[in-house]
């Protein structure tokens, strides 16, 4: 805000007494009277803000500032005419200058509002979003408005806060949504930002393991839809576990079984276009590391080049029975054999399947009767 404030009072009277060569003045306090004339150039505004001072009076002279005056300490004392605030707050700038002879006070309060961004969740149904959106600042420093850029030329401005808005967007391209709150008379504030991707499925991102019976399930949910977790044991049929999550990053514990394999997906509580189980992340316990001494390749391209044109084990495999199993996103059997020299070029009942991401499980029955199980999943690219 721009403007002149001239003493915005701020001045008792011409009190002042004589103390050597020191002068002592009253202090600064609300009335209608002043002696000097304070200019004030951006007195309202976001931190860092920036302000520039100066006098109206003709002839005054040895004009200095006390930026940050509380009332009683009047130091430090500048001559400099720009002062930069960088903590949020009210501030009081004291000017203090002469003319013939006689000491100058004029005062104007400053107004350094917060930036901190709103706080924004986000959830979505195919290409529709819904933001909530409040206000992480408190009483003073709360914004008068907020305004919400869709990335797609559709701006809304908020009034009200809290507040759910919901938006449709014509394509699938990835959005980066703003939202930035107002103090009305600085015209600034915070930012918040969020990156929104139009069917973008939730992703198991990592298992931490916590002991040998629980662990800590890390996920990625870039749409913040509503997420029920999975559970499968071996090559048994998967089960929900209690409760849902919400959020872009939840994470939670779910039991581990120290003697197979246990495998864990997040499906979306909600019947939106697109949603369907994650890809799966398994665990395997210590005692069945004996398929995992045998490679399979995360990729293969079945395009006749000689060049890893089909998909199966390499190395030598345990003695014992061996399967290996592959389905699509779906859960479809695809391939399946138990010959370890004959592996799968990508082809269904003589079609060939498309590019994607295929779920894969190694078995093997080891000599001690005990089956190794190993899952994963493999690029098959055309």
């Amino acid at each position: 805000m721009n403007g002149r404030v001239t003493g915005i009072g701020l001045v008792i009277g011409l009190l002042w007494m004589i103390s050597g060569s020191s002068v002592v003045y009253a202090q600064c306090a609300t009335s209608t009277s002043f002696t000097g004339s304070l200019r004030v150039r951006n007195s309202i505004g976001c931190v860092p803000l920036t302000v520039q001072t100066g006098s109206d009076l003709v002839g005054v002279q040895n004009v200095r500032y006390v930026y940050e005056y509380d009332g009683q300490r009047e130091t430090p004392i500048t001559a400099a005419s720009t002062y930069t605030y960088k903590k949020p707050g009210e501030y009081r700038i004291l000017q203090l200058s002469e003319k013939e002879g006689l000491p100058l006070r004029a005062c104007a309060t400053i107004i350094v509002y917060d930036t901190i961004p709103p706080t924004v969740d986000l959830t979505a149904c195919g290409n529709q979003v819904t933001l909530r959106v409040s206000d992480s600042q408190t009483d003073f420093w709360r914004y008068d408005y907020m305004v919400v850029r869709w990335d797609d030329g559709r701006v809304d401005t908020l009034k009200t806060i809290p507040v759910a808005i919901g938006h449709t967007y014509t394509n699938t391209s990835p959005r980066r949504i703003q939202v930035q709150g107002f103090h009305r008379y600085g015209q600034c504030g915070g930012t918040a930002s969020r990156l929104f991707v139009p069917n973008q499925p939730a992703v198991v991102r990592g298992l931490e393991l916590l002991n040998l019976q629980t662990g800590q399930l890390r996920i990625d949910n870039p749409s913040g839809t509503p997420l029920t977790v999975e559970r499968r044991l071996g090559n048994g049929v998967y089960s929900k576990l209690p409760g849902t999550l919400s959020g872009n990053a939840p994470s939670t514990s779910v039991p581990l079984d120290s003697a197979e394999i246990t495998c864990f997906r997040v499906v979306p509580t909600s019947n939106c276009p697109g949603e369907n189980p994650s890809p799966e992340l398994c665990y395997t316990p210590p005692n069945q590391a004996a398929a995992d001494a045998v490679y399979l390749p995360d990729a293969f391209s079945p395009n006749d080049d000689g060049v890893n044109d089909t998909f199966g084990p390499v190395g030598k495999l345990p003695p014992g029975d061996f399967r290996l199993t592959v389905a699509d996103r779906w859960g479809r059997i695809v391939f399946s054999t138990d010959d370890p020299l004959s592996p799968w070029d990508g082809v269904l009942n003589g079609q060939s399947l498309p590019t994607g991401t295929y779920a894969y499980q190694l078995e093997v029955r080891l000599s001690s009767g005990q089956i190794s199980r190993r899952s994963g999943r493999v690029q098959l690219i055309r």
